[in-house]
Formats: C-alpha cells, sequence, structure tokens
C-alpha cells in the first residue's frame, strides 16, 4: 500500500509541473490522476514490499575477501566469521533493513533502512559510527572495490556519493524519476550503474574522479529514454567488466496490470556503447542477479519471480556466453522461495535465503548441499 501511494504522488508531481505536458492535455489532468489512482491502488495489495516479511532473508553478502558473512532478518544483521564458520556477532535494527554492503576494511557494514536512515556500523566496536538520514526509505547501496566511495539510492530516486575515509556525503548525482533499485560499481571502480522503478538505467563515470554531471542514458528503444518496459529491479556486471545484465518486472507490472508482456525482462548491455546486445524473458521477472566471480566462467545466477510482484522465486544458472539459462534446485532441501543471493569471491560457493527464513548454502559446480559456513563438505 505503502508503495502505491507513492507512485500516486509521483504522478501528481509529473501532472502539476507545466512542462510535463502540452496545454491541449492540461485540462485533462483531472481524469488522468483519477485513472491512475484506480490503477495504482488496484495493484497495491500486491505492489513490491522489500521488507514486507518479517523473518525474511532479503540480503546477503560475503565481504571482499570472503573472509565474512552478513545477512538481514527483517531488522536484524547477523555477521558470520566465513572461514570458521561460527556466529561473530548480531544486533538488531529499529526499522526494517533494505540494503547491506561490507566497506573495504572489512571492519564497517553500511546499511540503509525502511525509515529513510543510512548507517556506519563499527564490526570492533558494535557501534554506529556514521548516521545519515533522507527523506525517503533508502533501497540499495554499494561501495567501490577500492574502498573510496559509497553510493546510495533511495525511494524518491535520489542516488548520493559519498567518500568512505571519512564516511561523508560528498554530493548528490543524476537521479532518476522513481525509486533507485540497485547500484553497482564496476570491479576497477572507474564506473558505476544505476537502475531503477522508473525503468531506466544510467552509467556514472568515475574515470576522472567523482561525477559530477549528467549519466549517460542507456536506451533499449523500447520506449523513449527507458531501458525496460518493466520495473528494474537489479543490475549486475560480468567479471571481465565489458557487459552488464539487468533484470526488470514484467512490461508494465504495478503501473498497468492488464497490459501484455512487450519487452524481455532479462538484458545484456555493452558497457562502452550502452546498446542492447541479447534480451530474454522469464514469465514473471528477475528480482536479483548476481554474476561469477571468475571472469573466464561467464555465468551468472538469476532470481526469478515466482508470482507477479513477489518478492521471491527461482534460481537460475545464466550461461552468458551461450545466452542460455537452466532453473537448478529443482530438488533441493531448500525450502521456500529464494529471496537473496550472494557468491563467495574465491570459492565455488553460492549462499540463498529465503522467504522463509532459512540461509543455505550449495556447492556451484554440483548444487550440493554444503555441511556449513566455512566448509565444502557435502551435508549428509
Amino acid at each position: 500500500m505503502r508503495g502505491a501511494i507513492a507512485v500516486f504522488f509521483t504522478v501528481i508531481k509529473i501532472l502539476e509541473n507545466p512542462h510535463a505536458m502540452n496545454a491541449e492535455m492540461k485540462p485533462r489532468r483531472l481524469l488522468i490522476v483519477l485513472l491512475m489512482t484506480i490503477l495504482l491502488f488496484h495493484s497495491a495489495l500486491t505492489f513490491p514490499s522489500l521488507t514486507a516479511q518479517r523473518g525474511a532473508i532479503y540480503q546477503i553478502v560475503f565481504s571482499r575477501s570472503g573472509d565474512k558473512l552478513a545477512y538481514t532478518r527483517y531488522d536484524e544483521i547477523l555477521f558470520w566469521d566465513w572461514k570458521r564458520g561460527e556466529k561473530i556477532s548480531s544486533f538488531r535494527h529499529t526499522a526494517p533493513i533494505a540494503s547491506l554492503v561490507f566497506s573495504g576494511d572489512e571492519n564497517h557494514v553500511l546499511f540503509g533502512d525502511d525509515n529513510g536512515g543510512v548507517y556506519v556500523w563499527s564490526l570492533a566496536t558494535g557501534k554506529t559510527i556514521r548516521t545519515f538520514h533522507f527523506p525517503s526509505g533508502n533501497l540499495s547501496a554499494d561501495i567501490s572495490p577500492d574502498g573510496k566511495y559509497f553510493l546510495i539510492g533511495n525511494f524518491d530516486g535520489q542516488i548520493f556519493l559519498g567518500e568512505t575515509n571519512h564516511w561523508k556525503i560528498l554530493r548528490q548525482l543524476d537521479s532518476h524519476n522513481f525509486a533507485v533499485r540497485d547500484v553497482r560499481f564496476t570491479l576497477d571502480s572507474r564506473l558505476a550503474f544505476s537502475a531503477g522503478w522508473d525503468q531506466m538505467l544510467k552509467r556514472h563515470n568515475f574515470i576522472n574522479g567523482p561525477p559530477s554531471g549528467e549519466a549517460k542514458i542507456f536506451k533499449s528503444g523500447v520506449r523513449g529514454l527507458k531501458a525496460h518496459l518493466g520495473m528494474i529491479n537489479c543490475v549486475a556486471v560480468t567479471g571481465d567488466g565489458k557487459r552488464i545484465l539487468t533484470g526488470s518486472y514484467c512490461d508494465g507490472a504495478g503501473y498497468f496490470p492488464y497490459r501484455p508482456k512487450q519487452d524481455e525482462v532479462l538484458k545484456l548491455w555493452d558497457v562502452s556503447t550502452g546498446n542492447v546486445l541479447l534480451g530474454m524473458s522469464f514469465d514473471k521477472g528477475v528480482l536479483d542477479i548476481e554474476t561469477s566471480p571468475v571472469p573466464a566462467e561467464k555465468k551468472a545466477y538469476l532470481i526469478t519471480a515466482a508470482r507477479r510482484l513477489g518478492p521471491g522465486g527461482f534460481l537460475y544458472e545464466l550461461d552468458i556466453a551461450a545466452w542460455k539459462a537452466k532453473e537448478v534446485l529443482t530438488d533441493s532441501p531448500l525450502r521456500g522461495e529464494i529471496s537473496a543471493i550472494a557468491l563467495h569471491p574465491s570459492e565455488p560457493v553460492i549462499a540463498l535465503g529465503t522467504l522463509e527464513g532459512n540461509v543455505l548454502f550449495f556447492n556451484r559446480q554440483n548444487y550440493d548441499l554444503l555441511a556449513a559456513p566455512g566448509t565444502m563438505r557435502k551435508k549428509s
């Protein structure tokens, strides 16, 4: 419901903009608002809610070295020592947590919540060392692999750039018209991408230092400046840094529920040109993507939606070179829909979280269930 209300007020802002439509359309504003209100509240019960289910696992992250693991369970963060397979610590926050990432030195985590708060948490002291407040919930965050910068994106479509030396906000970047669902740096920290529920994909250039101008918009030709016809949920960079993958809900989901699907929900893009290279369709959409940390593998792992606008789904392995996907773990002991995914940076391990609150680890070479964190021993 809160998502539908937010979209409604976004529509109001657009319609109140004198440049948003020509003079002939202005008398129709009231009718447009009325129709949009009916459509939005019709879909309110199933509008995407990233932290709605208490106890569900919505974020799993490994540190850069792979020595640490963290995951969220609604308003709680749990930390594990991966090598020893032991829980380090945990703490409960005051609001549902919507984003989580380790710092480059692995001594801190940056996380954001549904209420607009963004926090830097010290693993050494178990305390918050920096707090930022924004007008809407934080949906996405990333820290550059070189450890210098961080990005946060919120429900209002704003993207903020900060530096990690003093944990300060530097500036607001070229933003989106609606929720920024994902932000992601390339492995060389020279570029960053932002994807939003406004169906747009943008590239931010860090080659000559922090960006200050307009970002490059990646267009697929489906409609104006749009990258997808559905709301974009995720962006991932391939291991060689030359391609990116984006995933979205099916065409029109959340806005016009009855419109037929007309666009691929998974797309492969050329980083340098911004052109779409390939596309693939899934019935309900793509929720998350993680690419293999081994460039030679040319693989990615997708969570596809189990139902329209649902927060959980099924795992697919994507062969990027052949552009073929296959569903995996169909006969595994994994219970419940998958809602979070992470790949270990140096071991063939995939970590999965479910809506039911389970966290399980698999060998991604043969999908054997592993006995515990930190071991490649198959669970008996």
